[in-house]
């Protein structure tokens, strides 16, 4: 059957010049305010939209002046549902010349019209409050005090802006000129919420559609502000009983029942849920099979009243004008007794704004539209999460895992796509039209951050692709394991404590394309308590500069580097090829018995060397690129074989050391508060890189030499390039250090 599609609006009745359904009635003289009421009857049957929601029996339109003193009130009533444009009875003309005023608009007001019109300022009106006690059944005949329509607002704006503007300007109605119209628009929103709650029987209940079943709402918010301007705390109560079949729905094989209702927004804030939260009490006659362990077989016991309480919001909060969508399963008796309702605690729960939608007229099909709650969600060291997305789906959907990836220790992306079954990565709703989605990924064992892409989509033709035209929604999930690593390319990098007094300097620092000369620096063979310059080969240190990375081929993610140093005579730069110039961010989530996870003390601006600090990580630690890089001995530094000298130096050149980066446009971010790891950071750095045979995903080989030194003294690498497996034979004087620092 072809369907016909119309736009309603379930969010807001529009008024706009020009939109009738149906022909207009005959316009009047020039010189009249004209606003456009725009609305369509609902024709459709189905649970989310009934036809009240957006009808419209009689506006209040009231004028503030410059002083927000009453200057007109005009209530305009007897609308019918296919009257498009509306007139005021008082003219243009008959308002001051280059008088401006803010228009506000109050839809299907239960007040009288005269406590509109003896307002006597604007914050009156802002102020003033209306009660329904019955809202939750409004739009049902026979209901005594039940609303007929809901209460809207709105504040109106010239047409000739078109689009409806976040802040709207006072109006000047009359403009001195003869004749002509005013126009104006408005955009009324509803001052209520609207709660859908489905219960589904599970495995081993039946429902039964008795005249026991019905529900009650539980400090249903009753009053509120008529003008949306302000917060306040809602009056709340407990109605009669209701089971009315118009807001009480069983599906046809009684596997579920849909309870609709409505009432005003509402936050309890810091008040006790018992004394302010809003809950549903419903009864659901049921039977309910059993395995009776005495006759080893199964029994059917029937209970005529059931009763189970739920909670309607995640947090217990309304916002007026939107739609709570809550589901869950029922799979066991409830209480027999209303005093003591069986709380469900396993919701669902799904909101949003009671908005604009599509519907299809054709006799059997309902509102067309898809929500999912998020559009990133995060899993943190668990392989299954079926509590974090939610859905609500006019049709079923299909969930397409369209791009699984990671970025490894080089800053390039690894696909993974075709390996989901490796990984065991898939994603499933766990009901058919509204509720959670389980997102399944076995846990990263490569210390990366996993990014998995999904569709979610109404598969309207059932091939299980995508096709255009089909609603969907795009997810990124970010799966992190216990510990992650993330990288970022460093610039340049110097010490704060080289100056520029010493006539004979040895490095130079770098500083956006200008070479700074700067200075003192250690060369000679022993330390002697000062970094003075000598004409030796040995440099302790230079000052470097990561430059072209290269974005292809073997090299890429790596850069060239460059040494900037002093030859006695002249500044001296060496290029050292393409090396790993990445700084690497190490996240702990979790102690272990190795170590513990907090941040480590600092004493006098030095890592603490303490037995206690020694075991202690950081939750967030960076680790100094290969532009802070320092060594002793071995030729390749300066030698310095006292160990209490040793840890001097080092711990001088992190409390002194300095690396900038770059951030995504390009400006500097300077990172100078390095310090020594502790034992503990240095040992989890060894277990996390590679080996210099063996590559690891998340951090490069970074630590190669035979020793490293921590807060609390030298630390073994066992991952070591000397070989040195024996740490009592060693001889050597290869010590190193790579500095880190607290990054939250």
């Amino acid at each position: 059957m072809k369907r016909l599609r119309y736009t309603i609006y379930l969010l807001a009745v529009s008024l706009f010049v020009g939109c009738n359904t149906e022909p207009q009635m005959e316009l009047p003289q020039q010189g009249s305010i004209a606003i456009n009421l725009n609305r369509a009857a609902l024709t459709t049957r189905a649970v989310a939209s009934t036809e009240s929601e957006a009808a419209v029996s009689h506006i209040d339109i009231l004028f503030f002046d410059a002083q927000d003193a009453l200057y007109y009130h005009e209530r305009v009533s007897g609308l019918t549902p296919y009257q498009g444009m509306v007139y005021l009875s008082r003219g243009r003309e008959q308002f001051p010349v280059g008088g401006a005023y803010n228009i506000y608009m109050v839809a299907n007001s239960t007040h009288e019209a005269t406590v509109f019109a003896t307002l006597d300022s604007r914050n009156a009106l802002l102020t003033l409050t209306q009660q329904d006690e019955n809202i939750h059944l409004t739009a049902i005949t026979g209901v005594d005090g039940a609303p007929t329509h809901f209460l809207m607002d709105g504040q109106a704006y010239l047409t000739s802006l078109g689009a409806e503007p976040a802040v709207k300007d006072a109006i000047v109605i009359n403009d001195g000129t003869m004749g002509g119209t005013t126009e104006i628009s408005c955009t009324l929103r509803r001052a209520a919420v609207k709660v859908v709650v489905t219960l589904n029987k599970g495995s081993q209940v039946n429902f039964d559609n008795s005249q026991h079943a019905g529900y009650y709402f539980r400090n249903m918010p009753y009053s509120t502000l008529v003008v949306d301007q302000y917060e306040m705390k809602a009056e709340l109560r407990t109605p009669a009983k209701s089971a009315s079949p118009q807001f009480f729905y069983w599906a046809e094989d009684n596997s579920s029942v849909t309870v609709v209702g409505y009432f005003y927004s509402h936050d309890r804030k810091n008040d006790n849920f018992f004394e302010r939260g809003t809950s549903l009490i419903v009864n659901i006659p049921l039977t309910y099979t059993r395995y009776d362990e005495a006759t080893a077989q199964e029994v059917v016991d029937t209970y005529e009243n059931c009763y189970y309480q739920l909670q309607l919001s995640r947090t217990g909060a309304f916002e007026r004008n939107h739609i709570y969508y809550v589901s869950a399963t029922i799979n066991a008796p409830g209480a027999e007794e209303i005093s003591e309702p069986v709380i469900i605690s396993d919701m669902h729960y799904y909101e949003r704004e009671w908005v604009e939608t599509e519907i299809n007229v054709g006799g059997e099909a309902g509102p067309k539209y898809l929500k999912v709650n998020r559009e990133k969600m995060e899993m943190h060291n668990v392989a299954v999460d079926s509590q974090t997305l939610v859905f609500a789906s006019s049709d079923p959907i299909t969930i397409d895992i369209t791009n699984v990836y990671y970025i490894d220790k080089f800053g390039q992306t690894q696909n993974i796509t075709s390996e989901l079954s490796d990984y065991n990565i898939g994603a499933d709703p766990l009901s058919e039209l509204a509720g959670n989605i389980e997102v399944r990924s076995d846990v990263p064992t490569n210390n990366t951050i996993r990014y998995i892409e999904m569709r979610v989509f109404q598969d309207d033709n059932g091939n299980g692709v995508h096709d255009q035209g089909e609603l969907y929604k795009d997810v990124l999930v970010l799966q992190y394991p216990l510990i992650y690593v993330t990288n970022i390319v460093g610039w340049y990098s110097y010490r704060d404590d080289f100056k520029t007094t010493d006539s004979n300097p040895t490095t130079y620092q770098y500083k956006g394309n200008n070479i700074v000369r700067v200075g003192l620096q250690e060369s000679n063979d022993n330390w002697t308590g000062n970094y003075v310059y000598n004409s030796s080969n040995y440099y302790f240190w230079r000052s470097k500069v990561a430059d072209d990375p290269a974005t292809s081929g073997d090299n890429a993610g790596k850069s060239v580097l460059y040494y900037y140093s002093w030859d006695g005579n002249e500044i001296s730069t060496s290029r050292y090829g393409y090396q790993n110039c990445r700084m690497y961010h190490v996240r702990v989530t979790a102690t272990s018995g190795d170590y513990t996870v907090g941040r480590p003390r600092i004493t006098n601006n030095i890592t603490d060397a303490g037995e206690d600090n020694a075991k202690l990580v950081s939750p967030s630690f960076m680790i100094a690129s290969r532009l802070g890089f320092v060594t002793t001995g071995d030729n390749i530094g300066m030698v310095v074989s006292d160990n209490e000298d040793r840890h001097t130096v080092f711990a001088d050149h992190c409390r002194e050391y300095v690396e900038v980066c770059k951030d995504s446009d390009g400006n500097a971010i300077v990172y100078d508060d390095w310090r020594l790891p502790t034992d503990a950071e240095l040992r989890i750095i060894m277990d996390l890189q590679g080996t210099s045979s063996q590559n690891a995903d998340a951090i490069d080989y970074l630590l190669n030499a035979v020793f490293y030194e921590s807060a609390s003294g030298r630390t073994f690498n066992t991952k070591n390039d000397k070989s040195v497996t024996n740490i009592n034979n060693y001889t050597g004087n290869s010590y190193s250090v790579r500095c880190v620092r607290d990054a939250y």
